[in-house]
């Protein structure tokens, strides 16, 4: 539930509140096929899910006595703006509630005048007119509330948003009390898939690279920071990158953004991690109290010219299309440098966080056929704001304050694309923009001024929060137009304009295509095309300014026409419903706890080893889980099945695993195992799946690693689960207790889930 800056209660409209079943009937057996995952740890919050036919079942639960909220947010954002929402719990007179709401769009209130805190004003969670949800039963005993509630996947109601095949984007929140409020930090975002398969993983490849942020320590006095390393790829000849993989990810992590850069002043003040700046180490550009850093994006300073890869909350893999990579090499076309922007998000002010976030990426030695390239449409060097002498087809200037609705487009012409050399596939993309962003889309036109559709995705409830790469599979031809399109809110700002300028606190309208075969113009990247001060940039900067601009008169007003949201989201389309109560259930007397076994000395040695995996947590069932311990114990003599815990917790697949052993004997005839069965990917995947069942996932081994175990002996195993696609990681904790047979057997039985952890936003 959001915050409305000073307005932070509910506006609740009156409900018809109708008492179903008898108080103290018992609760229903919940039955089996149900998947987990948990949101938030601190609570045991934790949504189960199935879809019955046509009918999505959600169990809320947690470890808490208040309201507990969950929903589906918008495809291509994921905040809590544009959310289908529902908010349940059990009030203190044993009702049991479950309410269908929904959020719009909310103005921040991010500017100097409240030292840049992102709130936002009038965010609240509205009851839908119809409300689609039906209470199957809802429990409070122990401290631990339970709702179990269900909705059709396609309700038809346009304040709701479809359940669909695939993963979707989910937001939940939760509070103290048992009417829903403003949630304050108590909220998060991720992605599940609810029904439908995995897409397709990671192809062949010859070898990865491993960069990440070295032991960043997070600052603790900024809510917002913006930290920057960069990193160079190997240049002694020409690869091409295939795909990339997040991986270190915590809480803490809300966005990144990979730059491809030069080698110069800016790169080499961030060859360690620190606030991304314009200075050197000792200036690190603080913007206020609260924001701390800001983008190299769009600055000549840094001379980072484009992007290669962005992951947000609760994305996987990005995987490129198998007739392109991404070259790397030296010389036109090719990248060797790069900056990894990571966007920290810690509105609780937490210390001591040390962080090493950052990427794999996965490449081939034989390039493919074709070179992916990066074109940046809209306002590529952020110049929206140069006011031009003469008049002009469309408004430009910075934003003026008070305005609930601003609007800027800028055209890439036909004047410009007619110098492709033949069709492009544009296959993804990133929209962009800062805090006041309302909305953005591309449009595509032919060369006759026909609207041919949109150039990939759009979004309806932007936040500067939750910008990623999404697909977008369409064609370029030569003399075909984009049209960008920005709209802005300042309804907040009451201390002055906004200028369009790199900082977060000023604005930009840019889309940065994907696309191949890559072009040249010039024999330059053609790395730009749109509104640039007096005329049109096309292609790259360094052409020279005679070949670069196109006069202004290639710039079109194409206006608003498709402003609103085609799916109408937020209307109302449906008679009145209001929400319906139930009497809580009575459950049944708690089975005995199981007995513990015999806890293990802490003086036995130990061998150990971890294996980090990506992927879907809905991949991970108990099958498969049961089936990694049981393959890790046939493969090692002396080691039970029973002796295995497997616990998934968190935003990627890690698996530890930790061999207890009886003397220093048995450390080496155990170590010695290990290490054989850990002497390449192809053995680790096998020590790790040879027990699975048919039908699970494909993981495989990508990446085999020394580290440190309890007794000074370890390895670790980097697992890649073939579930692929833009898709959420998952961590699982695998904890293997083995003596040999000759000695005393620690068993080590825990309580098996699983369940994802997602990253609070």
């Amino acid at each position: 539930i959001g915050s409305a800056g000073g307005m932070r209660s509910l506006q609740l409209i009156g409900l018809a509140l109708v008492a179903l079943g008898v108080s103290g009937e018992s609760c229903p057996d919940v039955g089996g096929d149900w998947s987990t995952v948990t949101l938030d740890p601190s609570i045991n919050y934790i949504v189960h899910h199935k879809v019955v036919e046509s009918t999505l079942h959600l169990r809320l639960s947690a470890q808490h006595t208040g309201w507990l909220g969950f929903g589906f947010a918008e495809s291509s954002s994921g905040h809590m703006k544009g959310s289908d929402l529902v908010t349940a719990g059990v009030s203190t007179d044993g009702k049991v509630y479950a309410q269908d709401r929904y959020a719009d769009f909310a103005p921040t209130t991010y500017s100097a005048a409240t030292n840049y805190v992102n709130d936002y004003q009038g965010l609240t969670a509205s009851h839908d007119v119809h409300d689609d949800y039906t209470i199957v039963s809802g429990s409070e005993v122990g401290g631990v509330t339970e709702v179990w509630v269900t909705r059709p996947l396609a309700t038809g109601d346009t304040q709701d948003r479809d359940v669909l095949s695939g993963s979707t984007r989910i937001v939940w929140s939760w509070g103290s009390s048992d009417t829903p409020a403003y949630h304050g930090s108590n909220r998060g975002a991720g992605t599940i898939r609810f029904f439908g398969t995995a897409s397709g993983g990671l192809g062949a490849y010859d070898g990865v690279w491993t960069r990440h942020f070295d032991a960043y320590a997070m600052p603790s006095e900024y809510q917002t920071a913006y930290a920057c390393q960069g990193f160079t790829f190997p240049t002694d000849r020409d690869r091409h990158i295939v795909g990339f993989r997040p991986i270190n990810v915590s809480k803490y992590n809300h966005h990144a953004i990979l730059h491809i850069c030069q080698e110069n002043e800016y790169f080499g003040w961030h060859t360690s991690p620190q606030l991304c700046s314009y200075h050197a180490q000792d200036n690190p550009g603080v913007v206020s109290s609260h924001t701390a850093g800001s983008s190299p994006l769009g600055s000549e300073t840094a001379g980072c010219s484009g992007l290669v890869w962005s992951w947000a909350v609760g994305m996987g893999d990005v995987i490129f299309p198998e007739a392109a990579g991404l070259r790397i090499g030296s010389g036109t076309g090719k990248v060797s440098h790069v900056i990894l922007e990571i966007h920290y998000d810690n509105p609780a002010g937490d210390t001591g966080h040390v962080d090493n976030m950052g990427f794999q990426a996965f490449y081939v030695d034989t390039p493919r056929a074709n070179d992916l390239g990066m074109i940046i449409v809209g306002d590529p060097i952020v110049q929206l704001d140069d006011v031009q002498s003469t008049a002009v087809s469309q408004e430009v200037g910075n934003l003026p304050q008070g305005q609930a609705l601003i609007h800027r487009e800028a055209s890439c012409p036909t004047e410009c694309t007619q110098d492709f050399t033949g069709p492009v596939t544009a296959f993804g993309h990133l929209l962009h923009m800062h805090h006041y962003g309302r909305k953005m889309y591309t449009e595509r036109y032919d060369s006759t001024g026909t609207f041919l559709g949109m150039a990939g995705n759009r979004i309806d409830f932007w936040d500067n929060g939750y910008q990623q790469m999404q697909v977008a599979e369409y064609t370029i031809n030569p003399g075909d137009s984009l049209q960008t399109h920005c709209y802005f809110s300042t309804q907040a700002k009451s201390d002055g304009e906004v200028e369009f300028s790199t900082p977060t606190y000023a604005e930009m309208c840019q889309d940065f295509i994907f696309y191949y075969p890559a072009q040249l113009r010039n024999n330059l990247n053609f790395a730009m095309c749109g509104i640039s001060g007096a005329g049109t940039l096309c292609g790259s900067l360094d052409q020279g300014h005679s070949v670069a601009f196109l006069p202004f008169t290639t710039q079109v007003a194409r206006g608003d026409a498709r402003y609103t949201d085609p799916l109408s989201f937020t209307v109302a389309n449906r008679p009145e419903k209001p929400s319906v109560n139930a009497d809580q259930c009575t459950t049944a007397p708690p089975s005995p706890p199981p007995v513990s076994p015999p806890s293990m000395p802490a003086s036995l040695p130990r061998v150990t080893f971890e294996v980090v995996a990506s992927g879907d947590v809905s991949d991970y069932s108990q099958s498969v889980i049961d089936g990694i311990r049981i393959s890790v114990a046939a493969t090692l003599e002396g080691v039970d099945r029973n002796a295995v815990e497997v616990t998934v917790t968190s935003a990627s697949v890690l698996i530890s695993v930790s061999i207890v052993v009886a003397d220093a004997a048995a450390v080496t005839s155990v170590t010695n195992q290990v290490s054989t069965n850990l002497a390449s990917p192809t053995a680790a995947t096998a020590f790790l799946t040879s027990q699975l069942p048919a039908g699970s996932p494909s993981v495989s081994v990508t990446e085999v690693r020394t580290l440190p175990g309890a007794s000074g002996v370890g390895v670790g195993v980097i697992v890649g689960a073939a579930v692929g696609g833009v898709v959420g990681l998952l961590l699982i904790f695998i904890l293997i207790s083995v003596v040999l047979k000759k000695g005393p057997v620690w068993g080590l039985i825990g309580k098996q889930a699983e369940g994802k952890t997602s990253t609070k936003v």
